[in-house]
């Protein structure tokens, strides 16, 4: 990468952040950080960024600090990958103060922080699934189908950032897809509410989505009734639509995005909510 490339690379990183500490609530996040561009002078703006460095500078740290104290991904980073992470925080101390390189540092230095996690991740998640092929082959029902081990899926990145992000939506996994639940959504006339958090929830959702275009998502809309009243799908597919405009409003494609409805009896408690699966296996086009 020429040295000229980075102060361009600085700026696009210091927009990404910007926009991060807007879109996210995680606790990688834990204050909001000023815009440089509500500042008028450039000296104000400047200042701003260097908040935003420094902050971000912290940030790194803590995930780094972090990955070292946990027990059971610390002994499973590779030595070379650490040795980076280490060198890159090292390169990336005087970020704050670096108007040129600091925001191309900063970036390098969570990628490498990241890919160290991920690699102890890994190793650590291969083992386990040793660990139960090894009791599966011991176990006396062995040849059994009701022993059989699925594969163990790993989240990437992206995917943790996005259940940080997506926190008020609850994601899980569930059949190997990551899985939100999207509750209280009011179907109106022609339209949906829904409340600040959920918003916020499909805001991350979405800026997953547009990184990803390859990626699926299956929406369920749900709706309490009996099964054969007309007006009770319509309600339910009403909400499951309701969401799916929102996301497209947001940038999705919706070559995306399917959907689904799923009509519950009087004792069900999802009464007003949208299941939503990302990329799950079991997805079939009902557009």
């Amino acid at each position: 990468m020429s040295r000229k490339s980075r102060p361009l690379i600085a700026a696009l990183y210091l927009l990404i952040l910007a926009s991060a500490g807007i879109v996210f609530d995680s606790a990688s996040a834990q204050s909001e950080l000023p815009d440089a561009t509500a500042f008028g002078s450039p000296k104000d703006a400047e200042a701003a960024a260097k908040t935003q460095r420094a902050a971000e500078l912290a940030r790194i740290n803590g995930v780094f600090t972090a990955l070292q104290a946990d027990p059971a991904l610390a002994p499973r980073v590779p030595a070379p990958a650490l040795a980076a992470a280490k060198e890159s925080l090292a390169r990336a101390s005087g970020a704050a103060n670096d108007t040129d390189n600091g925001a191309y540092l900063l970036y390098i230095a969570d990628r490498k922080v990241q890919l160290a996690r991920a690699l102890a991740q890994t190793t650590y998640a291969q083992e386990q699934y040793q660990q139960l092929v090894a009791q599966r082959d011991r176990s006396p029902n062995a040849n059994s189908s009701f022993t059989q081990i699925a594969p163990m899926v790993i989240d990437t990145p992206q995917q943790e950032e996005l259940q940080r992000g997506a926190a008020a939506l609850h994601p899980s996994r569930d059949r190997g897809a990551l899985h939100f639940f999207i509750d209280d959504v009011v179907v109106l006339p022609g339209t949906i509410t829904l409340t600040r958090d959920t918003s916020n929830g499909l805001i991350a959702l979405s800026v997953y989505l547009r990184r990803n275009p390859q990626s699926q998502l299956l929406l369920v809309g749900h709706s309490r009734g009996e099964v054969k009243d007309d007006a009770v799908q319509r309600t339910a597919q009403a909400r499951a639509d309701g969401v799916r405009n929102y996301l497209l409003r947001l940038g999705v494609q919706i070559e995306q995005i399917t959907l689904d409805t799923k009509v519950s009896g009087e004792e069900s408690q999802c009464m007003r909510c949208v299941d939503a699966y990302l990329d799950p296996p079991w997805a079939t086009d009902k557009n």
